[in-house]
């Protein structure tokens, strides 16, 4: 399905206090006056414009509006139709008893889910992809076994702080793809975003080496957002995927963490359903991911992180939301200078490891352009019982297929 006309008001950032408050919106907080609002996705085309001609004029006719912007945004595409703004409450009320309305959820803010240390010689993290046993050390020299396909003719969306394309350990197979923060400059302030992508697929740091990345912007330089500015990424993304003939090859890493939304949750499952995986991180909060978004989508790969030795990380969620597990302590990738590099940790930097790997067994093996099946096999080919302290969460450790001894 095409994508819905966007609105003529831009979506305001999500750090920009509100009428001069004093303190930065933390991570989880409501965005004062804005909300996402989920409509029935049997809407046609003609009737969700309706509807959002709808909350316009309720908007302009509420004595109570006072300064706030009214609708901002719509998101379309097949099986999933929502849209966002600032609303007053007397119009809230009115949209939440509108007979085409499912959910209405305030805006939160959204911030990426690492922590950043420094240390050196990390390459560990794609070694344990092929390797049976954990390491001694993190700074031992162990292979990283693949195939030669690595990735070749697959496509990964990058849903983060943006990713400095012009890395030459990109090998010119990294595109800025869309911003959904249009008031900040298109490029990686922060450094997630790049070094998320480069553990999906640059040539030194990356599991899925032939791949190409697309860079969907909707952190800013500080690296927070807000849930909306992520949905608008997240919906050109499958429309994007869809018009290009991208589904089957494509999936979504999104190393970002929010308190639970349904309206987020179910444009994964709808995204999931028109071909669509989508990679996701099971939080840094060493609880449960089923407080969390996207974590909790039952249509995600969640991804707990482990160390070198595949000990469940200090900070990594767990339980039965978690699919399955990847290193992601101390781990290097690509940083935003011409070859540099730079170490993270967090279920952040597990994640595009897995995401790469889906990517990598598609390429390899036939038959798993439906997502069910990419995730069949990636479960298939992990190893079992080798994490220590899973916490209830499945004991399954990301494996390419290939051996080789630590």
């Amino acid at each position: 399905m095409a994508g819905f006309s966007k609105q003529a008001a831009l979506l305001l950032s999500a750090l920009v206090p509100a009428l001069a408050a004093p303190a930065t919106p933390q991570h989880g907080s409501a965005v004062p006056g804005k909300y996402i609002v989920k409509v029935k996705p049997e809407l046609t085309e003609a009737d969700f414009e309706g509807q959002v001609q709808w909350v316009t004029d309720v908007h302009k006719r509420s004595i109570s509006r006072r300064d706030t912007a009214g609708l901002e945004k719509t998101f379309s595409f097949d099986g999933f139709k929502a849209y966002t703004g600032e609303f007053d409450e007397s119009t809230v009320a009115l949209i939440k008893a509108n007979e085409s309305v499912l959910i209405v959820e305030p805006d939160l803010v959204v911030i990426p889910l690492d922590e950043v240390v420094t240390q050196e010689n990390a390459e560990f993290n794609l070694a344990l992809l092929s390797s049976l046993e954990g390491f001694g050390s993190r700074d031992a020299v162990n292979p990283y076994v693949y195939d030669e396909s690595a990735g070749t003719g697959q496509f990964a969306y990058v849903v983060d702080t943006g990713i400095y394309v012009e890395h030459e350990d990109f090998g010119g197979r990294a595109f800025q793809g869309y911003n959904a923060r249009p008031e900040v400059p298109w490029r990686d302030d922060f450094g997630h975003g790049t070094h998320c992508a480069g553990t999906v697929g640059s040539s030194t740091y990356g599991v899925a080496k032939n791949i190409t990345l697309f860079d969907v912007k909707v952190l800013d330089q500080n690296g927070a957002g807000s849930i909306s500015n992520m949905l608008d990424g997240y919906t050109w993304v499958v429309n994007n995927a869809t018009a290009e003939g991208r589904i089957g090859k494509s999936l979504v890493s999104m190393s970002l963490g929010w308190p639970r939304s349904d309206i987020i949750n179910d444009a994964v499952q709808a995204a999931y359903e028109a071909g669509l995986l989508t990679v996701v991180s099971a939080g840094n909060d060493f609880g449960n991911p089923y407080n969390k978004s996207p974590a909790s989508a039952p249509q995600a790969v969640t991804v707990g992180s482990t160390d070198y030795q595949r000990r469940r990380a200090p900070y990594s969620n767990a339980g039965e939301l978690v699919d399955i597990w990847a290193a992601g302590s101390d781990v290097r990738s690509l940083a935003t200078t011409q070859g540099g590099t730079s170490v993270k940790s967090g279920t952040s930097m597990s994640t595009p490891a897995v995401a790469g790997l889906v990517a990598y067994l598609r390429a390899l093996h036939g038959g798993l352009e439906d997502p069910a099946a990419a995730v069949a096999k990636l479960k298939e080919l992990a190893l079992r019982d080798v994490v220590s302290d899973v916490r209830g969460s499945p004991n399954l450790f990301a494996h390419n297929g290939a051996v080789a001894e630590a």
